[in-house]
């Protein structure tokens, strides 16, 4: 069973016997069946494999049941856009849910904070510790708590608050340096001191860790796409709702940029319509897809320099410069539609119940940037174990 260019399953002849994955599994009926019919992204699955299927229907029967499953996946398609073909593109939805043929493996979360610490651990390592957070010489106290250790805890976080943090680490005891775990003040003046880019060098981090379980595949990584989202957060302010003055719930605004195929967030920022601060951290000849925001002359110019291929979706204006009217009129519909894939990280994030209970600007980008690191341990994990598979 392979799988061809377009992304969709099938069986197809066997190239050369270096280029064969196995998959180190056993398919029962149901998975075998799943696996054929499926649509996985092609980037992380490869593009040639085998795999031992125990079936227990004959070759028509089971050429029957994939073609029937093959009807009633178009007919669900066709009647899934024919359904919102009256509304505006707006209040569409970005995509159906989908399934991968091994939910128990890929689908459930099942990370653990001690988990996502002891990935922690291994960033921090490789990172080290910030010049600015280092122990300067003097008659001060000495530090009592590793400050490699106090880091990665802060990275792990996640979701949590302090005060459960703590508790999380006084559960586990955890060897911070001394007997007795870090207190919520300790661990949020760590918190406060963290550089924000050294928490996006942890995203960055992260990614490539990621990714790299993909490039055995052969198959190409450098797709991204940034967009703009919002995190709740637990306060009230007051707005101006239809001429009167509302409590409503705050926002804190950011700019993520997402590695569509592995669906991992690399950088993190205030809400932004410039590309300047990741086209230079991208792949020289990495596609980039933007939405109708980024449709700015500047970007252009920089994705030029930093030989990127800038697809933007353009808006209803008229071009008004030259290089805004070239990539305007080489616009290419079907592959902006990769990034609506981007949309399943703000999904996550958002499903995970996700509130920002910060008070200042800095703390609350630092804070999402805590909330991406969490969504790429889980996504880092969950691609392990899909990853694993092939061999």
């Amino acid at each position: 069973m392979t799988q061809v260019e377009d992304g969709s399953s099938g069986i197809n002849p066997l190239p050369s016997a270096d280029e064969v994955f196995v998959l180190a599994k056993v398919l029962n009926t149901k998975q075998a069946l799943a696996i054929v019919s499926s649509f996985q992204p092609f980037n992380t699955i490869p593009s040639t494999f085998m795999a031992l299927c125990r079936v227990n229907l004959g070759f028509d029967e089971a050429m029957k049941e994939i073609v029937r499953k093959e009807d009633r996946r178009i007919v669900n398609d066709i009647a899934y856009q024919e359904r919102f073909l009256l509304r505006s593109s707006k209040k569409r939805p970005w995509s159906r849910h989908t399934r991968g043929p091994f939910r128990e493996i890929v689908d459930e979360e099942g990370i653990s904070f001690k988990d996502r610490l002891a990935l922690a651990v291994k960033v921090v390592e490789k990172l080290g510790v910030p010049d600015s957070m280092k122990k300067k010489r003097g008659r001060g106290r000495k530090r009592v708590y590793s400050m490699r250790k106090l880091i990665a805890t802060v990275i792990a976080k996640g979701t949590l608050s302090f005060v459960a943090l703590a508790n999380e680490l006084k559960e586990s005891s955890y060897d911070a340096g001394i007997s007795s775990s870090p207190s919520k003040s300790t661990l949020f003046n760590v918190f406060t001191s963290l550089p924000e880019d050294y928490l996006n060098s942890a995203l960055r981090m992260l990614d490539r860790m990621t990714a790299d379980l993909y490039r055995k595949f052969g198959e190409k990584l450098d797709i991204f796409a940034g967009d703009n989202s919002a995190i709740a957060c637990d306060n009230l302010t007051e707005r101006e709702i239809k001429m009167k003055e509302r409590l409503v719930r705050d926002v804190s605004n950011y700019f993520a940029l997402v590695r569509i195929t592995t669906n991992t967030i690399l950088f993190i920022s205030d809400h932004t319509n410039k590309i300047s601060d990741v086209a230079g951290m991208i792949p020289e000849g990495s596609e980039l897809l933007m939405d109708a925001e980024y449709d700015v002359d500047e970007n252009y110019f920089l994705a030029r320099e930093h030989g990127i291929q800038l697809t933007v979706k353009p808006r209803n204006v008229p071009p008004n410069s030259a290089i805004r009217r070239e990539y305007v009129n080489s616009f290419d519909k079907r592959k902006y539609g990769k990034r609506k894939l981007a949309e399943r990280v703000f999904g996550n994030i958002t499903k995970r119940r996700t509130r920002s209970y910060y008070r200042s600007s800095e703390s609350r980008i630092k804070g999402t940037m805590i909330v991406a690191l969490q969504h790429d341990m889980i996504a880092y994990y969950r691609s392990q174990g899909w990853a694993g598979l092939f061999l």
